[in-house]
């Protein structure tokens, strides 16, 4: 039986489940309106590694249940981060990336690390494309703002995502969703969770996407950001009171032509190679020429969380193994000729496993969190990219020689050993005030072998195999990074509706090897975060505001160029300062019964503090820079007061909603905003490698009938059909310098039907 088969009976063996249960569960009674429902709820959270309130926890924290996440059709991180403030998701080749607060990796290379740290059911995910097949049978994300590491794992300096799926449940329960949309699309989604026994718990989930291209490969014809996902969960849970054992598993592929360099555009004054020599054509914004795009991830993983009560205190451990394995195949030349030119090949492979282990509860006055954590990881990360002689040899006697070769090939294996000691502790002076004091210690130890060559005799060959060659050139190191990151922070309730928290704490990313290139290691960064809050809820629950400012110190910053001798080395350098400061609002309003109003705004100043570098791009050697920075005697240009990279400075986001009922048929118009200012994607500040500010504009019907469990959903999202760029970056001087990255979706429609159980 063929994967598409299968994954076919599954969406409509549950699907069927659900249609044909028991009437008796298939009915929701519709809670009665009342001033209570008419409030803004409260979400519960366990960011702190304890039940507690939104409201009540002194971070700054976005939590969004999975009701929410549906009726956004929130089915990714992308679309989510959309949503949020000071919160930003960007795709560059294969890589997903996402940033808090204008943090996150803007890596070009594959196998770099994240500075959000993703959880799934408190596993970590090394690799942020491990997580992308999360977003279904959801109870809730929270994000987490801010170094994070007396509470999470490793690399949580920006924050933290964590993703907490449902659990089986009491009683038969799940549901079934169809979404079907222009640009060809159905999304199939469902669940359904059962007990076993008293003790014992089951539920299955699944998610299927199918999409045809935003665009066309005007060269193969074949499809161009088309969409195919398959992501399956299992989850086994005992409870007898005393005892929690939680097995889970899951499974993600995606196999599809969504990745890739895609040429975008070229700076004033050059042009791609291709075009000058032979005088190839470069496709329309949208498409494609030569080879690919092609994108192959399979990720799966299992997670074993023991939770033991001793009574004031809970001993948990939390164990798990990741897989990912991801291959993308593009052209970023971009050109018709693009199959003789450049194809190039990304490849990762990522094996990694996880132990916590945790003990926390309440002693007298004292909320508590102590544990430890270890996490290994063997990631092999490389790149193949196809050169043509033509470049080299467009003046040779007889004319140009048109022979595809091998060309520059990096690739390496890094291994990770990480080890951490943490505590967080809430002591509760009073009913109302508490200090919260916390600290960790990391340490962590890499091995890595980098190879590198550049070959002009060995032909290309489609599949990167690796394998050896006498003009292979390695580089073999090991080293390791110690760090004590402390918290200190105070907490104040002051009325039953208003409370106060402000904090200092620090968050430290291990140094690392760079497979991309044979250079030494590149040194750990550090953050200071200096933070306070106030949370309000006014008006009794019918106004909710939330805001933080935010300071930091960054040191040490690790940023990841294009260069090199090659002039397409992808290299790992570490900025001495930055600092960033800023603030974020979040508003939820219901003046009136059945009206919600939401306003978010984030304002992020971000500005390298001393940072000198070489043009690495090759494209203003000697000259100033376009934005006036002048050249130092040796060549270098200082960087100071340069903003940091996908850190925008504004970030708006509003929504508007009102219910209409009619019987027993609720429906619900919507519409939602988000503005985001200039983003550079460039630390030289190149105007033609940014994005200018713009703004998304999503509306949406919704129509419920609550009694039924059934609900529809008219969608329109990017109704405006913005033209934008999530990522760019400047390509190799080989092909004339082209502007390569992504583009975000065009405007999308559709509808989407739900039938919950």
């Amino acid at each position: 039986m063929k994967k598409s088969d299968i994954w076919c009976l599954t969406s409509s063996s549950l699907l069927g489940i659900a249609a044909l249960i028991n009437p008796a569960h298939g009915q929701t009674t519709s809670p009665e309106k009342s001033e209570e429902s008419q409030r803004i709820e409260d979400i519960v959270v366990t960011a702190e590694r304890r039940v507690s309130s939104v409201q009540t926890t002194p971070i700054a924290i976005n939590a969004v249940t999975g009701d929410s996440l549906q009726s956004q059709q929130v089915s990714n991180i992308e679309s989510l981060t959309a949503r949020l403030p000071n919160i930003s998701f960007s795709r560059n080749g294969g890589d997903a990336r996402v940033f808090i607060r204008g943090i996150g990796v803007d890596a070009i290379a594959p196998g770099s690390d994240p500075r959000v740290a993703i959880y799934t059911d408190g596993a970590y995910n090394a690799r942020v494309q491990a997580a992308m097949g999360s977003f279904f049978d959801v109870e809730r994300v929270e994000v987490l703002s801010g170094p994070q590491g007396t509470l999470y794992g490793r690399n949580a300096t920006a924050g933290a995502v964590n993703i907490i799926s449902r659990d089986p449940g009491d009683e038969v329960n799940g549901y079934g969703r169809l979404t079907v949309g222009n640009y060809a699309t159905v999304r199939t989604e469902g669940a359904i969770g059962a007990p076993l026994s008293d003790t014992v718990g089951v539920r299955l989930a699944f998610q299927t996407s199918d999409r045809s291209g935003f665009g066309k490969n005007i060269v193969t014809g074949g499809d161009v950001d088309d969409e195919r996902t398959r992501a399956l969960r299992g989850k086994l849970k005992y409870d007898d009171g005393a005892l929690k054992i939680t097995l889970q598993g899951d499974y993600f592929l995606e196999d599809d032509h969504s990745a890739g360099f895609r040429y975008l555009r070229q700076p004033p004054g050059q042009q791609l190679y291709a075009v000058r020599v032979l005088g190839a054509s470069v496709p329309g914004p949208r498409d494609f020429a030569g080879p690919g795009p092609k994108m192959r991830v399979e990720a799966y993983g299992g997670t074993g969380t023991l939770e033991y009560d001793l009574g004031d205190l809970t001993l948990t451990s939390i164990t798990a193994f990741k897989h990912l394995d991801s291959h993308s195949y593009s052209s970023p030349d971009g050109s018709t000729l693009s199959a003789k030119l450049q194809p190039a090949d990304f490849v990762e492979d990522s094996d990694s496993y996880t132990q916590e282990v945790r003990l926390g509860g309440k002693l007298g006055i004292l909320d508590m969190v102590v544990g430890a954590y270890y996490f290994h990881e063997k990631n092999f990360a490389g790149i193949r990219g196809g050169n043509n002689l033509l470049y080299f040899t467009e003046n040779a006697p007889g004319g140009p020689i048109d022979f595809l070769t091998e060309g520059a090939v990096f690739r390496g294996t890094q291994t990770t050993d990480a080890y951490a000691l943490f505590t967080q502790n809430t002591i509760n002076v009073t009913d109302k005030f508490g200090i919260d004091i916390g600290a960790r210690y990391s340490y962590e130890k890499r091995r890595a072998t980098t190879i590198n060559r550049f070959n002009l005799a060995t032909p290309y060959v489609r599949y990167p195999l690796f394998p050896s060659d006498p003009t292979d050139v390695s580089f073999t190191g090991t080293d390791s990074w110690s760090s004590f990151d402390p918290k200190v922070g105070i907490h104040f309730q002051a009325s039953k509706d208003l409370f106060l928290y402000a904090s200092y704490s620090t968050g430290f990313k291990s140094g690392g090897f760079n497979v991309a290139f044979l250079q030494p290691p590149y040194d750990p960064e550090d953050i200071k975060d200096f933070e306070a809050g106030i949370k309000a809820d006014l008006f009794d629950r019918r106004l909710r505001l939330n805001m933080a400012a935010f300071y930091y110190k960054y040191s040490n910053l690790q940023v990841n160029l294009v260069g090199g001798p090659l002039g397409n080395q992808l290299i790992t350098d570490n900025a001495a300062r930055a600092k960033l400061y800023g603030f974020e609002l979040n508003a939820i309003a219901r003046p009136v019964d059945d009206l919600q109003i939401n306003f978010d705004a984030a304002y992020l100043h971000s500005e390298y503090q001393d940072y000198t570098t070489a043009d690495f791009t090759g494209l203003y050697v000697g000259v100033p820079l376009p934005n006036g920075t002048l050249p130092n005697p040796d060549g270098t240009y200082n960087l100071a007061g340069n903003p940091l990279t996908y850190a925008p400075e504004w970030r708006i986001h509003g929504a508007l909603a009102y219910t209409f009922h009619s019987g027993a048929l609720d429906v619900t118009p919507r519409v939602d905003a988000t503005y985001t200012s200039r983003v550079e994607h460039s630390v030289l500040q190149l105007p033609f490698s940014s994005q200018s500010g713009y703004t998304l504009l999503d509306l949406f019907v919704d129509f419920e009938l609550p009694d039924q469990g059934l609900s529809a959903s008219l969608f329109m999202k990017n109704a405006t059909k913005k033209l934008y760029t999530v990522s760019s970056t400047v390509g190799s001087n080989y092909f004339g310098f082209p502007i390569v990255g992504q583009f975000g979706a065009p405007r999308t429609f559709g509808i989407s039907i739900s039938k919950k159980f």
